[in-house]
């Protein structure tokens, strides 16, 4: 039961992190025309966050009311792709605002 316990702490704190990095409203889009993930963790998570942003880019925050997937980690799994450099922010625009030539 403890490493569960320690890996859920673990999981919140770096989901404080990354929340305070990376408001949920900031749009985030893919950086290429096909994902191309090398990076463990759930790729199905993976998979469902880049379909949903290939079709309509959104912020972190309406990625986890749409998926079937706790806030954290969906929190997380965006944290990592952004890391990888498959998704991009652009911390320009509220949701609502967005116009896909600022992203260019």
């Amino acid at each position: 039961m403890q490493p569960f316990l320690l890996e859920a702490a673990r999981v919140q704190d770096e989901f404080k992190h990354f929340a305070s990095t990376v408001p949920e409203t900031a749009y985030l889009h893919p950086s290429a025309k096909q994902l191309v993930w090398h990076g463990g963790g759930n790729s199905e998570l993976v998979e469902q966050i880049w379909h949903q942003l290939s079709v309509e880019a959104c912020g972190w925050g309406t990625l986890a009311e749409i998926l079937l997937f706790s806030r954290g980690r969906v929190g997380l799994a965006v944290r990592d792709m952004l890391l990888a450099g498959v998704i991009m922010v652009h911390r320009g625009s509220d949701i609502g605002e967005y116009d896909a030539a600022q992203s260019v």
